[in-house]
């Protein structure tokens, strides 16, 4: 397996000079493929950059950022099949609110254009963003919670409530437990799709390199 691997490492290594040799260079490589989209490495690197930016803390792997990138692009799927969309002064707030984030519109400009973005990325992952929030928030208002759901949550955490009497809290522990019931009903829903076959990891082995001509 060893031998395997280095041959497989010494090989890529030798057709990417190949390609810069030939006139072409390796300018990214697929990571996973979602229905008839993929996700690239670059892909990852700016969604790692733009979570860096947000003040997320710590730093996400690749992993961490794939498994999110999917989540994403089915969470959009679904949204666009019930013909959810964002109105445009929404997707406008996106961007504005990450060039908040970043210090001001000429500084998010400067980012996207070192990770090869161009405003019409930032506006397409601005208006993803508020889809998945749009459809999550549906979805949520669907899971349904009892009473008797809130009255046992309120008796294991009575901190919440303190001296208040429950009816005061009720809306509050209502909102939560549906927000945790969806996102276990999200979780079960995103692990069917991958049994579907909806979503494939490329393996190491076979990631699918991207090329374009040298200027």
């Amino acid at each position: 397996m060893r031998y395997i691997l280095a041959f497989i490492a010494l090989f890529a290594a030798a057709g990417s000079v190949f390609a810069q040799q030939s006139g072409w260079r390796v300018a990214d490589s697929v990571k996973a493929r979602v229905d008839d989209t993929v996700i690239t490495q670059s892909q990852l690197r700016s969604e790692g950059e733009f979570a860096r930016l947000e003040g997320e803390p710590g730093i996400l792997t690749d992993v961490e950022l794939l498994r999110r990138l999917v989540r994403r692009r089915l969470v959009v799927a679904e949204a666009t099949k019930l013909r959810m969309s964002v109105p445009p002064e929404e997707v406008r707030k996106g961007v504005d609110r990450l060039a908040g984030f970043a210090g001001g519109e000429e500084k998010l400009a400067a980012v996207a254009g070192a990770l090869g973005m161009t405003s019409a990325d930032l506006e397409r992952r601005a208006a993803d963003m508020a889809l998945v929030e749009r459809y999550l928030g549906f979805r949520r208002e669907s899971a349904y919670v009892s009473e008797s759901e809130v009255r046992a949550y309120v008796a294991k955490n009575p901190e919440i409530a303190g001296s208040r009497p429950i009816a005061k809290v009720r809306d509050e522990v209502r909102e939560f437990l549906a927000a945790e019931k969806y996102r276990e009903e999200l979780d079960r829903w995103i692990d069917r799709q991958l049994n579907l076959g909806r979503v494939r990891i490329i393996p190491v082995a076979e990631v699918s390199p991207v090329i374009e001509k040298l200027r």
